[in-house]
């Protein structure tokens, strides 16, 4: 009879608690911004970099906040298994399921562009986070293991939200993580 009582408090609290009882994901999808910049998928280049039709002219965009495998043999390549402790092997293949990845859901689709601080890198590439529907693309890549977090200043508008992803994929072992 006593459990019952136990059981019967325990219910009321946990219906009467104004905080969720689970918590909730460090990576959760953060709210689409009013004014992106509209633009159509041309090209996927690879994990991090797309061809996008704006404006009336072709534009090469690096997606931001992330880095991806490099897909081809090269120094960039072995510098980034070095820096991750990764074979170069491995990673070629996480760059081919990367844009295999990117090409499936932004190929051909409508796409909206935030930029952050800084709108173009050094090789004249639109810097910005990709946004499909409400969903921030870039984040996707990094919580699904097919990309990592890649703070590139002064465009950190979401690197606390995808080093967050980044930690969650990792944890889960999903994509390269998983090896």
């Amino acid at each position: 009879m006593r459990w019952l009582l136990w059981l019967a408090a325990a219910a009321l609290l946990a219906l009467a608690s104004p905080e969720p009882t689970g918590s909730p994901s460090a990576c959760a999808q953060p709210a689409r911004p009013p004014a992106l910049l509209p633009s159509r998928v041309v090209r996927v280049v690879d994990g991090d970099t797309v061809r996008v039709w704006l404006d009336a002219r072709e534009e090469r965009v690096r997606l931001l906040g992330l880095d991806a495998p490099e897909r081809f043999p090269g120094p960039r390549l072995y510098q980034q298994a070095r820096q991750l402790g990764l074979p170069a092997d491995l990673l070629r293949r996480w760059a081919s399921a990367g844009y295999a990845f990117a090409s499936r859901h932004l190929a051909g689709q409508r796409v909206g562009l935030e930029l952050d601080v800084q709108d173009r890198d050094e090789f004249g590439r639109l810097l910005a986070y990709v946004w499909v529907g409400r969903v921030l693309f870039n984040l996707e890549l990094v919580r699904e293991g097919y990309a990592w977090s890649y703070p590139l200043p002064p465009n950190l508008r979401y690197a606390e939200l995808l080093a967050a992803c980044q930690r969650e994929a990792q944890q889960a072992r999903r994509g390269l993580w998983g090896h």
